[in-house]
């Protein structure tokens, strides 16, 4: 009868959220993902800014370079402003020619919308090894962004 009063996933993100910070949701948001990496980048004209990041195999590790937007996965997700996913680059056909498909080969990239539709960035889990997105992922994944993304705007306003 306990399980009743369980908070779920999402619930359990705010609350994380709440309690410590981005960088302690996405640790939580890893846990449930087989990728490495579990990551917010965001926008800034041509170029990509990694904003915060948890890499499970170095908890420790800081944050990727500045990059140009094109040669993301996240570019994607840019253009479109939806979702996506690969789950083997390798055998991706839309991702032929990418400028990271021998090196990213696993991304589930979920889009960070303003209010005003605007794209801020993307939340996004990524591994240099193909994996499958568990089924529901991709609409918690959904579910969570806009309470990341109500973070970040309110740290920006800080």
């Amino acid at each position: 009868m306990s399980a009743a009063f369980s908070p779920g996933p999402v619930e359990v993100l705010r609350e994380t959220l709440a309690e410590g910070g981005i960088h302690a949701a996405l640790k939580f948001i890893n846990a449930r993902s087989p990728h490495r990496f579990t990551s917010v980048y965001r926008f800034d004209g041509s170029t990509l800014r990694n904003l915060y990041l948890y890499d499970r195999a170095n908890p420790e590790f800081g944050l990727f370079p500045d990059a140009p937007l094109g040669e993301s996965y996240c570019s994607i997700v840019s253009e479109t402003a939806a979702t996506f996913a690969t789950h083997d680059s390798l055998r991706d056909l839309r991702v032929v020619g990418h400028p990271k498909r021998e090196l990213v080969l696993s991304y589930c990239g979920i889009p960070l919308v303003r209010e005003d539709g605007t794209m801020f960035g993307t939340l996004c889990h990524f591994d240099f090894v193909p994996h499958e997105i568990a089924g529901g992922e991709v609409e918690y994944l959904e579910a969570i962004a806009p309470y990341i993304l109500d973070e970040l705007v309110r740290l920006e306003r800080a």
